[in-house]
């Protein structure tokens, strides 16, 4: 899991809509690293929460399919 600026809401006037911070899985990230929906990626960061953005899969999920 990754915590990945993703595009979002373009037409709120709130920044924090425009571009959010959000967890995001490895396969989605995988599906989506080559497209603009992800701008920017980093670590996981815990304190953002613990479910993938976009299809809701827990990081203990994703971490127990890899074992």
């Amino acid at each position: 899991m990754k915590t990945c600026v993703v595009l979002g809401d373009l037409s709120s006037d709130l920044s924090s809509e425009n571009y959010p911070t959000v967890p995001v899985c490895d396969d989605c990230f995988a599906e989506c690293s080559d497209s603009e929906r992800i701008i920017h990626s980093d670590d996981f960061d815990p304190v953002l929460g613990n479910s993938c953005h976009y299809c809701g899969k827990f990081k203990e999920e994703e971490e127990n399919e890899q074992c």
